[in-house]
């Protein structure tokens, strides 16, 4: 039976409201599974081509991310002639990288102390410029934002896959099929997370 009083890390050490952080860790679940379905979008037509798994794996997976969003749309440039598909895998590309800039300003942040820890309703956070500037940068976002996030990632792993099964199975004839197999609505970037250069000062009451 799961124990419903369990306050840990708390009261040895906080490190941000539990909500916040459990949300935190759906934004990871679900980026995870995104990236996976952006994989399986790259292999479709490379598959098609009889290019080895292997060498698509190889291909793929040495790319850092930046890379394998050019590789996909390469990919589609080449073997892709439906323009409604070309045009949603361009959408994809864009929302990946929305995701992938979210997932990566939330999980490689740390959290720091802030005197608005408890009143603000916030997760204070604070990550470098870059792997090279070691400057202090902050975000600070509320419960509803880091859900949003996450919904959003998830919405966006359900479009991927979505556009998957549409290749796989929807210009093929479907005579066991109650309903055809058609490609998710278009995907807008959502807006950036962005970081500050100053902490988050609780706003005057």
């Amino acid at each position: 039976m799961p124990d419903t009083e369990d306050t840990w890390p708390e009261p040895l050490y906080s490190v941000g409201p539990a909500k916040h952080l459990h949300a935190i860790g759906v934004v990871s679940a679900s980026f995870n599974a995104f990236e996976e379905s952006m994989f399986h979008l790259f292999a479709f037509h490379l598959g098609r081509a009889k290019l080895p798994d292997e060498l698509i794996k190889l291909t793929y997976f040495q790319y850092d991310d930046a890379r394998r969003l050019k590789a996909i749309r390469a990919v589609f440039d080449e073997y892709e002639s439906e323009p409604v598909v070309i045009e949603r895998v361009s959408e994809l590309i864009e929302y990946f990288d929305w995701a992938s800039d979210a997932r990566n300003k939330l999980l490689h942040a740390q959290p720091y102390p802030s005197p608005y820890a408890k009143m603000s309703g916030r997760l204070h956070l604070a990550k470098r410029a870059s792997k090279r500037d070691p400057t202090l940068l902050y975000i600070s976002p509320d419960l509803a934002t880091l859900r949003d996030v996450a919904d959003k990632i998830n919405w966006g792993k359900i479009a991927c896959a979505g556009v998957v099964i549409y290749l796989r199975y929807g210009r093929e004839s479907k005579p066991w099929s109650l309903s055809p197999y058609t490609l998710p609505g278009t995907l807008a970037r959502p807006e950036a997370l962005e970081l500050e250069p100053l902490p988050y000062n609780s706003p005057t009451p």
